[in-house]
């Protein structure tokens, strides 16, 4: 079928429409553009009054944390909520927080639409440092927040910017002789740097600061060997000699 050009029917211009419908085209586009600018304006409001009203209230979550820590964090914080809800320094929340030693790992984020959340974890003692204090598994001293009374943890004495160090070594040591069902149970470091070492059994160890890890390492394999079956009768050994040890039997 062949369609004649003259039966196509020519596009028909704004100007040649009737004037109240150009009107009501007119309006239609109005009334479009006004949503639009009354949208804009209310979202720039709403942006404006979250930056304005600061957050109303902290949430502080962990497992490891009780009721009476989640209660004591979140009301020490509460008075840094003076910014807006985006203007609030969430880093400096966290390094307050931090302050708290019985806290081991914090992260802080924001919770549309008026909240700060706190994830927390509270520091796990790894043993005793001195008289109240405990060390964690990363060597920081801390004061926790409850006592705690377990018998079982070992005791370290020294000075506190010593902790790091001496975890590593308390480590060490307790790998080289929990084979042998040793397990140190309280280490004092002196300020002349000699380390006096008392294990599970009641053996007490003393080392001075030459090549103290060769001396405790090369100890634990005689234990292993030529002294394994009188492990327990050792009442003290002293490493502080270049080559040798001295033993004292227990009666």
């Amino acid at each position: 079928m062949t369609v004649h050009p003259r039966s196509i029917p020519k596009p028909v211009s704004t100007a040649q429409l009737p004037l109240a419908t150009r009107l009501s085209i007119a309006g239609s586009w109005l009334l479009l553009w006004l949503g639009f600018l009354l949208l804009g304006l209310g979202l720039t409001m709403l942006v404006q009054q979250i930056q304005r009203t600061p957050p109303s209230h902290i949430t502080v979550v962990g497992k490891s944390l009780s009721a009476a820590q989640r209660s004591s964090l979140a009301q020490s914080l509460q008075p840094l909520l003076q910014g807006g809800y985006f203007a609030t320094n969430l880093v400096q929340i966290r390094d307050q927080a931090l302050t708290h030693s019985w806290l081991d790992q914090v992260s802080v984020t924001r919770r549309w639409p008026n909240g700060i959340v706190i994830q927390a974890d509270a520091a796990t003692p790894v043993a005793k440092w001195g008289a109240g204090h405990f060390v964690n598994s990363s060597g920081r001293v801390f004061k926790p927040f409850t006592p705690i009374n377990n018998p079982n943890l070992p005791t370290i004495y020294a000075q506190d910017g010593q902790a790091a160090d001496l975890m590593q070594d308390f480590y060490a040591i307790n790998q080289w002789f929990n084979p042998i069902g040793l397990f140190l149970h309280e280490y004092y470091f002196t300020s002349q740097k000699t380390a006096i070492l008392i294990f599970s059994n009641g053996m007490r160890v003393v080392v001075d600061k030459e090549h103290t890890q060769q001396k405790l390492q090369q100890l634990s394999v005689l234990l292993r060997t030529d002294l394994y079956s009188r492990k327990n009768q050792i009442a003290s050994a002293d490493l502080r000699y270049r080559s040798g040890l001295a033993v004292r039997w227990r009666q």
